[in-house]
């Protein structure tokens, strides 16, 4: 397993090492065909920055200048004219200005001027697009308004909808109720099915069997009546047909082999005693069968032992191997947290302030962030690619190792309790403690070297971790760096659209004036023509709409009786079609009830055949019989037949004999009369007997033809009640379909027709608010033609500086609009995303919490599991040592007794030399000192024995007892699989279903800790996004707030501005009064320049308003 670990890492190791050279060699060529393309963005940006500066700045001088001629034309001059036409002041004029005064202003007030021209341009552009929004959203009004009928009826068509769906889903869900039903009553239909056809079989074998049984019987007795010799070749064929239990011939061809030696070895018998010799053939052959089976079962306990035996050595030989790679794997998982940490620092330390700043552009504000923010989400996924790449082969190899671990340590608790439980057979096997701590030393040098080999695999993975990052750090440096140039190079084009644009909606807005100038003259004859086309197109209308309300009416008409008409069908069908299945349920039933009248007559008749054959069998035996008997009685006869006469001389006998004989004589004519008489009568029995089964097989043929007749006559009336019935259905769903489509035609005719009254009270009431508007209109019109004739001439100047103005400001106030609207849009893509972020943050803390609280868990217990098995180890060294100590102590003990009783001994020994005893008394003393010195021995040996076997019972109990646990652990794991079992079988009743949830449960199991896996590399990133975002939030709230600022600033400048304006009105008007008496004092003038002067007075005045 180790060595399979370690290949598969060098394996992983060799992949990794390709992937990252070719994951170099690409990046290496993107970064350079990035710095390439970045180099030219760079160059394109910096002409266009140059550009766009240039631009400006003409745009800049343009604006200047137009905002300064009309204050210079505005400037005061003489009101009363000089000699000659001259404007030039004199120096009593009282609305002169000193020159002194002009040069002063001119030269202390120049910026002063132009800033205030600027604000008032400003200004005006700002009330013009209130103006614009304000007429767009009385527009956008009315249209609401003009479609709230519309949007009133799609909702009701929607609540109609929705009542539909719920009707419809309603009905679904009845029928899948009734599928449901039909499927589970199908189910049971068909079980009961296959039970009754497994019944049948059964039946059918039986009474095969049975009827074989009787007729080997009976025609066993027919054949002992007749005479086994005297049979013929037919019925001796019969007989050892019979005899192999073959009714007919070719009985048996539907039978397996099996069933075939069966059923000609034990079902048919001739008699009892046959019976018996097959009753103990079959005990016999079952005591075989038994006996194989326990030999069999025998023999696969003991390859099982063997087996068990072998994979427990095996097993404990993996024991060290596993727990050598829990270690290993343990300063992996170290190596993989030290990783996963340097990861979390590097994605901190990555997003910086000065990074965020330079990837939404620099501080001047004057480049849109949407469009860099966006180019950054669009961009940035094609250049991670690699990066996640590499994060899911890196996520998939730790999932494997952790898959690894986790069997591992299933594999260690399954080793550790068969561990227990041998741990009694190791104690058995002391010979072996030499060669387990050999085989020790080796597993620990196997074990050293391959935790160094680990270490060294370690090192070169961290380095090439450590190069992976640095190149995916480099990597995104020059992604971002790339982004960067992207959003310059986006604004820049951007910008150099917008100022194209601006300079063709100059142009539209100059063209369009003209138009404009130009179609109000013409509107007046348009508007004429267009009421005179309204009236006719009215009339018209009212027309078309009074015949297709006709036609529309009468198609109603028709449509209602037809559909009566087709209700009234249906009801007729509906019960003709009732009538037939009724007929139908009808012709059944007697159909059944002739068909079961003609089974019991058939059966009938069967049994009277078969009696009658019984019958004919009996009176041919008895035929037999009175044949025989004749038989005999004509030998009988044959011999009293009346002797010749005796010769002359002899004695003629007795009168008295010869009456006998002859009495005799007649009494056995008599006899052979009555015989033959009986013998005719059997006879005339046995014709009328073959007569009677003649008919009865004529007349049970004639039934069967008549019921086979009639079967098919019942098959056929059932295909044609079946052929209507489809056809009445098929004509039934027909009109069904058509009452409905003749409804829905109905109901769209009828929605039609109110939406045409709708539509024609619409119309109408819209002609004439447009009647009332026109003419209105046509008013206003007239009154403004009059007037802008006379102010078309003052006012074309200044209408030519004012459409520049104007457009210029749209134009800014559009791009402002623009940038606004981005940065709004932005904000709220920001917030949605980081709401997102925050829930997915919140899930997946909460999937990690219980993810941290099942691994404390598993720890903890894993921790109790060691420390009592530690404890347990503690226990049983402390419980040898205390054995050994007791046996020390019994040792000295048993010594110490030794001792004392040589001591005595030796004592004894001189005391009996003293005395002088006899010698007999010494050996006998003697003998009883060796008698104890033996039974001391003995003894010694019992109790080392009995200490051996007390051990080796102590191991065993312990072993028993790990045992009972196991097998307590299994009992209820095979006791829950099995309630599990029945529960999969009494849903399903199939084994594999169950083995099929199991495997989608492990699959599910390992999805679980594979999604687990990639959600936690997920919610680092999230966190670091969610970084991210919280600082660009933070930022685009810095750049929002100076700009609410500035809008409140702008709105009360505004108020101020609308204040000045219509004080710079009221100026205009008093101007334009006082200059139009100076004209019409002009006019009374009789002088040749009158209407030059006229004209050049009327030029200050159309230049008033554009100087406000």
């Amino acid at each position: 397993m180790t060595n399979q670990l370690a290949d598969s890492h060098k394996a992983r190791v060799q992949t990794l090492e390709a992937e990252k050279e070719a994951l170099k060699e690409k990046h290496g060529n993107e970064i350079r065909r990035i710095q390439q393309e970045l180099e030219r963005e760079r160059e394109s940006c910096r002409a266009l920055e140059e550009r766009v500066t240039q631009l400006e700045g003409e745009v800049d001088e343009l604006h200047a200048r137009m905002e300064q001629a009309p204050a210079r034309g505005s400037t005061p001059t003489p009101q009363t004219p000089r000699m000659n036409g001259s404007f030039l002041g004199r120096p009593a004029s009282p609305f002169a200005t000193p020159a002194s005064a002009r040069s002063k202003s001119a030269i202390t007030a120049t910026q002063a001027i132009d800033e205030l021209y600027k604000v008032k341009g400003q200004l005006a552009g700002e009330k013009r697009r209130n103006q614009q929004l304000a007429e767009e959203l009385d527009n956008m009004i009315s249209l609401l308004e003009a479609k709230t009928p519309e949007i009133e009826e799609l909702q009701n068509e929607a609540d109609t909808l929705r009542a539909e769906i719920t009707r419809m889903s309603e009905l679904s869900q009845t029928s899948f109720e009734e599928r449901d039903v039909a499927k589970k009553s199908a189910r049971k239909a068909e079980s009961a099915l296959a039970n009754a056809q497994a019944e049948s079989k059964i039946l059918r074998t039986q009474l095969r069997d049975l009827s074989t049984q009787i007729q080997m019987l009976v025609f066993n007795m027919h054949a002992r009546e007749k005479g086994v010799d005297q049979l013929t070749r037919e019925e001796s064929i019969r007989l050892e047909q019979l005899s192999r239990g073959e009714i007919t011939e070719g009985a048996l061809s539907d039978m397996s082999d099996t069933h075939q030696f069966i059923t000609q070895k034990f079902v048919v018998f001739k008699d009892i005693q046959e019976l018996q010799a097959k009753n103990q053939e079959l005990l016999r052959v079952t005591r075989e069968l038994a006996e194989q089976m326990e030999s069999e079962e025998a023999v696969a306990a003991k390859s099982q032992a063997v087996e068990d035996h072998q994979a427990v050595e095996r097993l404990q030989q993996e024991l060290a191997n596993m727990i050598d790679e829990t270690k290993s794997l343990r300063t992996t998982m170290e190596s993989f947290k030290a990783e996963r940490d340097m990861f979390r620092r590097l994605l901190q330390q990555k997003a910086t302030a000065g990074e965020l700043a330079s990837i939404l552009g620099s501080d001047d504000g004057q480049r849109p962030p949407l469009a860099t923010i966006e180019n950054e989400a669009g961009d940035g996924v094609s250049t991670q690619t690699a990066l996640r790449a590499l994060q899911v082969e890196f996520d998939t190899y730790r999932n494997d190792e952790e898959s690894v671990r986790r069997s591992l340590r299933e594999q260690i608790d399954k080793l550790s309790s068969e561990k227990n439980s041998l741990q009694g057979e190791v104690a058995k096997i002391s010979s072996q403690l030499t060669l387990a701590s050999e085989r020790y030393e080796m597993l620990h040098s196997n074990f050293v070297a391959v935790q160094s080999e680990n270490k060294e695999l370690q090192k070169r993975n961290q380095s090439l971790s450590e190069d992976s990052i640095k190149h995916e750090i480099r990597t995104q440096q020059v992604a971002e760096e790339l982004i960067d140039a992207k959003g310059l190079l986006e604004s820049a084009r951007n910008e150099a659209a917008n100022l194209k644009a601006e300079k063709k909606l100059w142009k539209d807005i100059q063209d369009r004036l003209n138009q404009d100038n130009e179609s109000l003259m013409q509107e007046k004859t348009r508007l004429n023509n267009l009421l005179a086309s309204q009236q006719s197109m009215q009339n018209e209308r009212d027309i078309s709409e009074s015949e297709y309300r006709r036609k529309a009416q009468s198609k109603i008409d028709a449509l209602e009786q037809e559909l009566g008409s087709t209700k009234r069908k249906l009801s007729d069908e509906m019960e003709e079609g009732k009538k037939l299945q009724l007929r139908k349920e009808f012709d059944a039933r007697e159909s059944q009830k002739r068909i079961d009248e003609l089974s019991s007559s058939l059966s009938q008749i069967r049994e009277e055949h078969v009696a009658v054959k019984t019958s004919r069998d009996h009176l041919q035996a008895r035929v037999d019989e009175l044949t025989i008997e004749l038989r005999n009685a004509e030998e009988r006869a044959g011999r009293l037949a009346p002797r010749p006469t005796p010769r002359p001389g002899t004695m003629a006998p007795p009168a008295q004999t010869d009456q006998e004989n002859e009495d005799e004589v007649r009494e056995l004519i008599n006899e052979v009369s009555d015989l033959k008489r009986e013998l005719d009568i059997a006879k005339s029995q046995l014709e009328n007997a073959k007569e009677q089964t003649e008919q009865y097989k004529q007349l049970s043929e004639q039934n069967e033809e008549a019921l086979s007749e009639f079967t098919a006559s019942q098959e056929q009336y059932r295909e044609e009640m079946e052929a209507a019935l489809t056809g009445k259905d098929a004509k039934i769903k027909e009109l069904e379909q058509r009452v409905e489509d003749l409804s829905s035609e109905l109901a769209n005719s009828n929605k039609e027709l109110s939406h045409l009254r709708d539509s024609q009270a619409e119309v109408a009431r819209k002609y004439e608010d447009e009647k009332t508007i026109l003419d209105e209109e046509i008013k206003r019109l007239k009154e403004e033609t009059e007037r802008h004739a006379e102010a078309a001439k003052f006012h074309q100047q200044d209408l030519r500086a004012q459409s520049e103005i104007t457009a210029k400001a749209q134009q800014d106030y559009e791009h402002e609009l623009v940038k606004h609207a981005e940065a709004a849009k932005l904000v709220q893509q920001l917030r949605t995303e980081y709401n997102e972020l925050k829930s997915q943050s919140a899930t997946l803390r909460a999937e990690a919490e219980s993810a941290k609280v099942a691994l404390s868990q598993s720890e903890s217990s894993w921790e109790e599991r060691r420390q009592r098995l530690e404890q347990e180890m503690l226990e049983i060294k402390t419980r040898r040592d205390d054995v050994n100590a007791q046996n020390k102590l019994l040792h000295e003990q048993l010594e110490s007794i030794t001792k004392q009783f040589s001591a005595l001994k030796e004592g004894r020994n001189s005391a009996a030399e003293d005395a002088n005893g006899s010698t007999e008394g010494g050996g006998g003393g003697d003998n009883a000192a060796d008698g104890l010195r033996e039974l001391n021995n003995y003894l010694r040996r019992e109790k080392e024995i009995l200490e051996v076997q007390y051990d080796l019972k102590v191991q065993e109990s312990k072993r028993l007892q790990q045992q009972l646990e196991y097998s307590q652990s299994q009992l209820d794991e095979a006791r829950l699989k099995l309630d599990q079992e029945r529960r999969s079988q009494a849903e399903s009743g199939q084994a594999s279903i169950a083995h099929k949830d199991l495997m989608d449960k492990l699959h599910e199991l390992n999805l679980y800790r594979e999604s687990s896996a990639t959600l936690r590399n997920e919610l680092a990133q999230a966190r670091a996004q969610i970084s991210e975002k919280n600082a660009k939030i933070e930022e685009l709230e810095g750049k929002v707030q100076p700009l609410e600022a500035r809008i409140e600033e702008l709105q009360t400048q505004k108020g101020f501005l609308e204040d000045e304006i219509k004080q710079v009105q009221e100026d205009r008007d008093r101007w334009q009064k006082r200059t139009e008496g100076i004209l019409t004092k002009l006019l009374c003038e009789p002088r040749s320049r009158k209407p030059s002067s006229c004209w050049r007075r009327s030029e200050p005045t159309g230049k008033t308003p554009a100087s406000a």
